[in-house]
């Protein structure tokens, strides 16, 4: 796509136009500059029926400086809704067919009615266009125009016909509410390795937000990695007329009652003014709940709604939002892993692990690091991992951290994972587990001798998650982790999938993904195995009493975690013997 003058610096526009002999004719800047050819030629109809000239606002001129450098344009954004971002793109998209020669622009809409809307705005404007700047057709319908002696065309179709991009090559695709196509993973795969140019195709994607799994994890990706799409998000309080005067201050005081806690805390986290918010009232009152998915605040929350199915209190939820924001890792390792805080010699660890397949369709590996003494989260995996992988990355974060305690969920790839740490890499403190009630095993740990000895044998490495311990770990990790505040958490991705996770009768389920939501559920049920019965954390009886702070609780080295130390081909079994008295027979 040409340069797109306008918008450049004045240093860059004086280089262009230097190449350009008399730019200042209209003829020769329609072609070599979008926004005056824009604002100058182009013309839309308004929301009150009128037609006028399209000037560009504030948000579609940013959009324009921020891809002026990118070629070719790879963006994805996520908006709230009737900011003009698809009015701008195909607007953008024509001015290029017209202008240049065996261009091919694609505009690829949720279903055909959403077509035949987009396609009028195209044919308005090329309708309206003068003379010396509107080339003649030789297809002209309700889909598409082909322009006669460019050998361009501007085509308008449907997510619904599934073999849009696999026939021509496409120089700009344009993707409208991509979250609301049908399979839309599939189809951007299709149109990205079959139709659009690797090399010179121009890709956007919009799209207000949706409970859609691959969109979040697309938007994480491109958060993180700064690939396969330019990210930008654009929060629906940064247009400037979305605002409603407040006449009085009775009307003052009426919108600040109706206001939920969950808007006031949205407010004085975004610094909103309550004529903003105002606005926002007048919208919640039409789309309900839904009103947070069409207009978001942020771009967590707004991918999964707040409602009476939601698992976690979502209120907390934000807390914690503002809380994690404020915290970056000090450094980043291979194989997703984020570090919050180094090793400290001396103090003891755990690290819980929740596993998969590791193929590209299979559900992520997710590991947390805490402290034993006052639960702090340390640092944290989340990767696509085989067992094996998984087995070694383990292996090394378990010896970064001082031979940290390794609790791996044993269901399904869990034991190949358990089975490389146990005889492969003869990692010497993996988990054991005891199925019993905490009262009891807290009971039995307590007494010496046979007893403690023959527990310790008897123990199962690894974690089970199953339906006897699945409900007590999803219940604890809401009331004591996230209602009461017992774990110092950090994670941004904790929180993110925190908001997915949904209940139906007995039935847990995410929306998304909940790999670090179970990898943080078994830390805290190990943790607390780690002391006796007395010292278990009391959940409220009354509003007004405070529980008691697993944070405040000192580890006693009587109650140290049975854990089973595999015997490694150095070890002789006088020495395996010897080690594998608990800590108060030695």
């Amino acid at each position: 796509m040409k340069t797109i003058l306008r918008s450049l610096s004045d240093n860059k526009q004086k280089e262009i136009a230097e190449e350009i002999d008399e730019i200042s004719l209209p003829t020769k800047r329609f072609k070599w500059d979008f926004r005056f050819a824009a604002e100058g030629y182009f013309h839309i109809v308004d929301k009150r029926k009128r037609k006028r000239k399209f000037v560009l606002n504030a948000l579609q001129r940013a959009l324009l400086k921020s891809i002026l450098y990118e070629f070719p344009i790879r963006t994805l954004i996520v908006k709230a809704r009737k900011f003009g971002i698809s009015t701008f793109i195909l607007l953008l998209y024509y001015w290029d067919c017209i202008t240049s020669e065996n261009t091919s622009s694609v505009i690829i809409a949720e279903e055909f009615p959403q077509t035949k809307r987009i396609f009028r705005i195209v044919k308005y404007c090329h309708d309206n266009l003068r003379d010396e700047f509107r080339p003649e057709t030789s297809i002209n319908n309700t889909q598409e125009l082909m322009f006669e002696g460019k050998h361009s065309y501007f085509y308008v179709g449907s997510a619904q016909k599934k073999n849009f991009g696999r026939a021509d090559t496409v120089n700009n695709l344009h993707c409208s509410e991509f979250a609301f196509w049908p399979n839309p993973e599939e189809l951007l795969g299709a149109a990205l390795s079959e139709a659009v140019p690797e090399e010179t195709g121009n890709v956007i994607i919009e799209t207000t937000p949706s409970r859609l799994p691959y969109l979040k994890e697309l938007v994480d990706t491109c958060k993180r990695d700064g690939r396969p799409f330019n990210y930008k998000f654009f929060p629906w309080f940064i247009f400037p007329e979305y605002r409603i005067p407040i006449e009085s201050e009775a009307d003052r005081k009426a919108v600040e009652e109706e206001l939920t806690a969950e808007e006031k805390l949205a407010m004085q986290t975004h610094e909103l003014d309550l004529e903003q918010m105002n606005f926002w009232l007048t919208k919640r009152r039409k789309l309900k709940k839904k009103v947070w998915q069409e207009y978001p605040m942020d771009d967590k929350s707004c991918f999964f709604i707040s409602d009476e199915n939601s698992f976690f209190d979502t209120r907390n939820l934000q807390q914690l939002t503002l809380i994690t924001n404020s915290v970056s890792p000090l450094r980043a390792l291979p194989n997703g892993i984020l570090i919050y805080n180094e090793p400290i010699p001396g103090k003891e660890y755990i690290i819980a692990a929740d596993t998969s397949g590791g193929g590209i369709n299979s559900t992520f590996s997710a590991a947390v690091v805490v402290r034993k003494d006052n639960a702090e989260e340390v640092a944290e995996l989340k990767e696509r991992l085989t067992p094996l992988q998984l087995g070694k990355v383990l292996a090394d974060l378990g010896y970064l951290y001082n031979t940290a305690l390794l609790a791996v969920e044993r269901n399904n790839h869990g034991h190949s994972v358990i089975n490389t740490l146990e005889n492969q890499l003869f990692y010497p403190n993996l988990y054991s587990h005891i199925d019993m009630d905490y009262a009891e095993w807290a009971k039995k740990i307590s007494k010496v001798g046979k007893v403690g000895k023959k527990m310790i044998e008897q123990g199962d490495t690894g974690w089970p998650t199953n339906s006897k311990t699945r409900p007590v770990m999803f219940d604890d990790l809401r009331d004591e982790v996230l209602d009461e505040k017992q774990m110092m958490m950090k994670s941004k991705i904790f929180i993110d999938e925190c908001f997915g996770v949904k209940v139906k009768g007995d039935k847990i389920y995410s929306e998304g993904y909940m790999d670090t939501v179970i990898a943080r559920a078994i830390a805290w049920q190990v943790l607390k195995r780690l002391i006796p019965a007395s010292l278990q954390i009391q959940k409220k009886e009354t509003a007004d009493r405070k529980p008691t702070s697993f944070l405040n609780l000192t580890m006693s080295s009587e109650f140290q975690t049975l854990s089973r130390k595999p015997r490694g081909i150095h070890r002789s079994r006088e020495e395996e013997k010897k080690s594998s008295k608990a800590p108060w027979e030695v």
